[in-house]
């Protein structure tokens, strides 16, 4: 299976409170004190950094995820982007929680995350989990994001994704990338996913794809064995079929599988009903040799 790599001792459970922190508080001051232990923070991991001295591949992938948001949120425009996005994302989803099982208060976290978001009873508290990179939205986003989140508008989801593959999103991705640039999270134990792109991009594709960021998966998996997010262009592959047991024409079909909806996108009904497996694709899976 891939490497998991080498864990920073408490650096989740430090950005972990530092979320909660930034929840509980509208205080200027505190946020004050949160953002001056954030920029301690990411001294103290650049310090680690230089001490170690350990290539940047061998840190696992939640520690790098983390490392890179203190990073970011050590940037005091960004941390400013985060308390804006913040007020108004949580003003938003609040109201439009009102009625429903998940009551307020909610608190709202900014967070390394590959799902659009996550609600959750975290520590006795509902709490709303979005990727950072939605800190670059503004009350439009937010409002159709509260709207997906309670199933009051079944065409939110429909424009939450085209939210996130406009500008805005998609610069902060970047902005939010450089802070984990030179990364190498294709190779594993037994097969690396660059090969396997660079083969099946040229055989299926005539080169023409761009590389999306190609990523093994946290934990093995037994049931989904790749996925394409566009939003992010990620491409995940079950860690679990990290395995010299495992041919590489396996890991060339995920890969070509995951690259067609790369290349053909996403189709949406009438009735705002996401397709991803089209007749089209599914003639193109075919050709799969």
């Amino acid at each position: 299976m891939a490497q998991t790599g080498v864990y920073i001792k408490g650096i989740v459970a430090h950005g972990e409170a530092t979320l909660r922190w930034l929840a509980s508080t509208s205080d200027p001051i505190e946020r004050e004190k949160t953002y001056a232990a954030i920029v301690r923070m990411d001294r103290q991991l650049k310090a680690l950094d230089e001490t170690m001295a350990l290539p940047a591949q061998s840190v696992s992938e939640q520690s790098r995820a983390w490392r890179s948001w203190f990073a970011a949120m050590a940037e005091r425009a960004l941390f400013d982007q985060y308390i804006a996005a913040f007020e108004i994302c949580k003003r938003l989803v609040e109201h439009a929680a009102v009625g429903s099982v998940w009551s307020p208060p909610i608190d709202v976290h900014f967070r390394p995350l590959r799902s659009l978001f996550q609600l959750r009873r975290v520590r006795g508290r509902n709490t709303l989990k979005l990727p950072t990179e939605a800190i670059a939205w503004g009350e439009t986003e937010f409002s159709d994001l509260a709207r997906r989140v309670f199933n009051t508008d079944k065409g939110a989801s429909q424009r939450l994704e085209h939210a996130m593959m406009a500008a805005p999103f998609q610069r902060m991705k970047l902005r939010l990338d450089a802070k984990d640039a030179n990364i190498d999270t294709a190779r594993g134990n037994a097969h690396d996913l660059r090969t396997s792109f660079d083969h099946v991009n040229a055989r299926y594709f005539d080169g023409r794809l761009a590389m999306p960021k190609l990523v093994w998966s946290r934990r093995p998996t037994r049931r989904k064995f790749g996925h394409y997010q566009q939003a992010t262009d990620i491409l995940m592959v079950s860690s679990s079929l990290d395995s010299r047991d495992v041919p590489d024409y396996v890991i060339d079909y995920l890969v070509y599988h995951e690259l067609l909806h790369k290349a053909l996108g996403v189709t949406w009904t009438n009735d705002h009903r996401r397709r991803v497996h089209t007749p089209e694709f599914n003639r193109l899976e075919r050709q799969f040799e």
